[in-house]
């Protein structure tokens, strides 16, 4: 399976941090993201590509779960570049 495209911009007009598109296999993230919202984002909109038959409530639950350890654990984004907006 190809990776989906991670595009970066505001996602206020559509009430959501992230979404996925299956027809252009592209995720889409809120540049305002920061800390462990954004780890839990990018891991359920990740869910939602893998396991595309998958309930939005268990999606939900396990990048909850994923974020929480993996952030426990000392896993953070490295924003060393600048946003396009």
């Amino acid at each position: 399976m190809k990776h989906p495209k991670v595009i970066y911009r505001k996602l206020g007009k559509n009430r959501a941090w992230g979404q996925y598109c299956s027809v252009s296999n592209t995720i889409e993230i809120d540049t305002r993201l920061k800390g462990k919202k954004k780890l839990d984002i990018f891991i359920h909109e990740r869910t939602h590509a893998y396991f595309k038959d998958m309930d939005e409530e268990t999606v939900t639950e396990f990048a909850t779960v994923m974020a929480d350890f993996l952030f426990k654990h000392h896993v953070r984004f490295v924003d060393n570049q600048k946003t396009i907006e």
